[in-house]
């Protein structure tokens, strides 16, 4: 038999599943509930408690509030949870039974050896799957997270990839219509060219046929000119010889009075400048000549080409239009695949979040499971260290629920009482209930014992009262007794707000005794006495 003296931590405290705990702690919570309600309900309520009163050194503090009750020793419960093993626990032998007399570290009963083995081969087996199964889910969750950035990390490439061929597009379309505009203006230029040519003689003007016949005119009148001044005259040469044929440009100039020669042979410097404007004024014809027969083929060619240059000006608008609804199609195009890539985007971005969060809660599940086989099998091992179950304290049985042959439940085991912790059942005005919460402070006064502290440890929300007029609630408060002889069934009066230090502290000051405290009068006792009731401090004289 294991050294029941190191047993000092109940078996309802070793580790089980957080939710399995929960409930089992509320089954308890209930039945402790209903044992406390029972025994208050059955025994205490044709005992008509005395009525607080709060000492006269304490009556100007509005946040006491004062109750009676009675005191009740503390109940270890055990429970047990089988309900995480398939292997049946079949109880061996008890041990013990209702209202028999326990010690710290009693056997209560023992589970047979052939379930104990099973049921711990089992849990060692769950331990080591569910081991297994979190890190072959640590791995598919590493590899799964990098599928998943991957997968990621490709949406938001294609939609960089199509955002920059949209832009692609956008360009060359921008290209097509600068370039459909550059064809147009030249297009509608030549129109204009031709348009000028045939109604305004553009190419007259381009060519300076005009500026180059004056020219021309001037200078071939100078010539005739200076030829009358100084009495020379023009040889055409022998007109009569065979095949002759007149050029007005091809002639000699010859003196009047040196007829028959020459100017260069005649030596005159004359001669030389009227060879000179006679050079000049041909070369003006020869320009004149050629820009009338340039203008006057530009202009045939402007005639002729005019309908055609008025058809590829309407083609080149016609392109230019189609280049700019392309421009702007290939913009709403890309508008709307950047706003449907920044959907996907997001979509991506939202999916690869949710299998992140997938993947996290998946892996969670799996180490959730392996801690609770882990938290099962330690549960098991310090409820069935030796196969056997045992007190954790002295006290009387009140409860207990196996026996031998027969399957242990899963639940509500026994209950036992436990001296080592006492508490009081008080009944609260329900005008003054709202000013309570578990855990606070509260003084204890018994009668002949120093006062104790305490603490709220439960709030009944169901009142228990008979009465219409005077409804009360019944509040648990559990006392730190240390080694004062503190007994069940005793009377007390409870100050809620102030603990024991602080009572006495305002008593002594006061020169009261911290033991007498008033009650009202006509109902037993004295005033600054003890309150009334039964000898002894027990409801009607005494124990149930």
């Amino acid at each position: 038999m294991p050294d029941v003296a190191n047993r000092d931590e109940e078996i309802i405290l070793h580790p089980v599943n957080k939710k399995k705990r929960i409930l089992i702690a509320i089954c308890v919570l209930i039945l402790l509930g209903g044992i406390g309600a029972a025994v208050w309900f059955f025994f205490f309520r044709e005992f008509k408690m005395p009525e607080p009163e709060i000492p006269v050194q304490l009556q100007g503090r509005t946040d006491l509030v004062a109750a009676t009750g009675t005191t009740m020793e503390g109940v270890t419960d055990i429970t047990v949870d089988t309900t995480f093993l398939q292997t049946d626990l079949i109880v061996d032998e008890v041990f013990v039974s209702d209202e028999s007399e326990v010690q710290k570290g009693d056997k209560v009963l023992t589970i047979t050896d052939t379930s104990y083995k099973a049921a711990s081969r089992e849990l060692e087996r769950a331990e080591l799957d569910a081991g297994l199964a979190y890190r072959q889910g640590l791995i598919d969750y590493e590899t799964k997270k990098l599928e998943a950035k991957e997968t990621y990390d490709k949406s938001l490439v294609e939609a960089e990839l199509a955002e920059t061929t949209m832009n692609d597009a956008i360009a060359v379309a921008e290209i097509s219509v600068q370039k459909a505009e550059k064809e147009l203006k030249d297009a509608n230029k030549l129109l204009e060219e031709y348009q000028s040519a045939v109604d305004d003689n553009y190419y007259y003007t381009k060519y300076e046929v005009d500026r180059k016949k004056s020219d021309y005119e001037k200078n071939l009148q100078d010539f005739f000119d200076k030829l009358e001044d100084w009495g020379y005259e023009l040889d055409d040469g022998d007109t009569s010889a065979e095949g002759y044929e007149y050029d007005p440009d091809n002639f000699t100039i010859v003196g009047a009075k040196k007829k028959g020669m020459s100017i260069a042979e005649s030596g005159d410097g004359e001669e030389t400048v009227l060879q000179l404007l006679k050079d000049e004024y041909q070369k003006n014809k020869d320009e004149y000549d050629d820009a009338l027969e340039d203008a006057e083929a530009a202009t045939e060619k402007a005639r002729a080409g005019l309908s055609a240059a008025q058809d590829d000006a309407a083609l080149k608008t016609l392109a230019l239009e189609e280049a700019k609804i392309k421009l702007e199609k290939d913009k709403t195009e890309a508008a709307n695949k950047k706003a449907e890539s920044e959907e996907e985007g997001k979509r991506a971005k939202a999916t690869y979040d949710q299998t992140i969060k997938k993947l996290d809660e998946d892996l969670k599940i799996l180490n959730d499971a392996q801690d609770e086989a882990t938290e099962n099998r330690a549960y098991f091992a310090g409820l069935f260290e030796d196969g056997a179950i045992y007190t954790k304290n002295a006290g009387t049985i009140m409860y207990i629920d196996a026996a031998a042959g027969k399957k242990l439940a899963s639940g509500f085991l026994m209950a036992y009482t436990n001296t080592d912790t006492l508490s009081v059942h008080a009944s609260v005005d329900q005008t003054d209930i709202a000013k309570l919460n578990v855990g606070d402070t509260a003084t204890i006064v018994l009668e002949g014992k120093d006062p104790l502290t305490g603490k709220i440890k439960a709030i009944d929300p169901v009142s228990k009262s008979d009465s219409k007029a005077s409804v009360s609630y019944n509040v648990t408060v559990e006392m730190e007794a240390g080694d004062a002889d503190v007994d069940s069934n005793m009377t007390a009066t409870v100050y809620f707000g102030i603990d024991a230090d602080e009572y006495n502290k305002i008593m002594a000051e006061s020169g009261e005794d911290a033991l007498m405290i008033s009650s009202p009068e006509g109902e037993g006792g004295r005033r600054g006495g003890r309150p009334s009731g039964g000898p002894s401090g027990m409801p009607g004289g005494a124990r149930p």
